[in-house]
């Protein structure tokens, strides 16, 4: 008689300590992702300077960008499965109790009902993808933009480059990138387990 509240309660369990281990991944992916950052700056600063201070003024801005879209996301999803579970019960009622329906003509009220709950699921995934197609476009386009932000920034304030030194610095800023966005996703992923 207690197998159901016994399953019911692992289950929980699982849920609760799933989202813990979880949660102090992304802390740790954080903070890993964080030094990593301090240590590819370093690297940069040996080889531009002061115009490195553009590239990370980028890199903070994109960062930001990506936890706040991460938590936009959540939140929209959130509210994607409240509706979607609203009208699936809606659904139900109206399978369950269809004889009462018919009997009073409820037919036009319930189907007003469900495509009203339709439409705001509609448009909580319209938000949800057009979120994502940020998120992958803010990530596709980081690496050009800290590239192009870096070295025009040590072109503008001591001149030329030599080929050496772009070729260095571009993989010291695809490091940078990568862990920037590492970072992002790491607060953005923590700040939204449940």
């Amino acid at each position: 008689a207690n197998t159901p509240m016994v399953d019911m309660m692992q289950l929980i369990g699982f849920d609760v300590q799933g989202n813990l281990q979880g949660a102090y991944f992304q802390v740790c992916m954080a903070g890993n992702s964080f030094i990593a950052c301090c240590v590819f700056s370093v690297m940069l600063w040996m080889r531009l300077g002061r115009a490195t201070l553009i590239a990370l003024s980028v890199a903070v801005v994109v960062l930001i960008w990506l936890v706040l879209v991460c938590g936009f996301m959540a939140q929209n999803y959130d509210a994607l499965t409240r509706i979607s579970d609203r009208r699936v019960q809606a659904v139900r009622e109206l399978l369950t109790g269809v004889r009462i329906v018919k009997c009073y003509a409820w037919e036009e009220a319930m189907e007003k009902k469900i495509k009203d709950l339709r439409r705001a699921e509609i448009t909580h995934l319209e938000k949800y993808w057009a979120a994502l197609g940020f998120l992958t476009g803010s990530a596709l386009m980081f690496p050009r933009v800290l590239v192009i932000s870096a070295l025009a920034a040590f072109s503008f304030m001591y001149g030329s480059h030599s080929v050496s030194n772009i070729l260095v610095c571009m993989q010291i800023l695809y490091m940078l990138k990568a862990s920037c966005e590492g970072m992002g996703l790491s607060v953005g992923r923590a700040v939204t387990i449940q």
